[in-house]
């Protein structure tokens, strides 16, 4: 082979090397199920929990994968879901934190399947303004932390007692006290969304 004929070989299979590799080249979604995001204020009124915990984020959302579509599980006024983009939007500023867990092989296969199916056994329950610890009504981060636990046995931040947080708000202790009256639950458990959010399994996205 002369000389200029094996230039022009290996340029062509350079050339085509390089197509073939651009061509098929998979771009990894913004948004994968299993994801977490984390708004603040919707409404643009401080929660109790926000004021218990210092926490910039008020509601914690999970992504899951449905008949093919990405939607969010989320508690409102109960635990329901709707759209990335709509959750999103329920934060007055339009803010939020896109979080994914470091290790994501523990989602394959088996995994989101799982994610899924502890969701949507907690589908329908009210929103838990006691910030108790039973499946009957539910508080945002606490709906994400039980569904990670049970699907995948897995603790997305620690729980801490009520008495290891910051009671003086007066605001705070004005809520406390309607809803508990002189019987504050000092040693309830309770998972904050900052907990949740600064935990090692996750990294932050955005």
């Amino acid at each position: 082979m002369s000389k200029k004929l094996f230039i022009l070989s290996a340029f062509f299979a350079l050339f085509t090397s390089s197509s073939f590799t651009t061509n098929h080249f998979v771009k990894t979604p913004k948004y994968l199920a299993g994801d977490i995001l984390f708004i603040s204020n919707p409404g643009g009124s401080a929660t109790n929990m926000q004021l218990l915990t210092k926490s910039a984020y008020s509601h914690v959302g999970l992504i899951l994968s449905e008949k093919g579509k990405l939607v969010v599980y989320y508690v409102g006024e109960k635990v329901k879901k709707t759209g990335v983009a709509e959750f999103i939007a329920l934060s007055k500023t339009g803010k939020y934190d896109h979080m994914r867990l470091r290790d994501s092989t523990m989602l394959r296969f088996t995994g989101v399947p799982r994610l899924v199916e502890e969701a949507n056994k907690l589908m329908g329950n009210p929103y838990d303004k006691y910030m108790m610890w039973t499946d009957m009504e539910m508080y945002p981060s606490e709906f994400v932390w039980k569904v990670y636990k049970r699907a995948l046995d897995l603790q997305l931040g620690a729980t801490k007692a009520m008495s290891s947080f910051d009671l003086s708000s007066p605001v705070l202790q004005k809520s406390l006290k309607e809803k508990y009256g002189d019987n504050l639950p000092t040693d309830q458990k309770i998972i904050s969304p900052a907990d949740m959010h600064d935990c090692d399994w996750l990294v932050k996205l955005n």
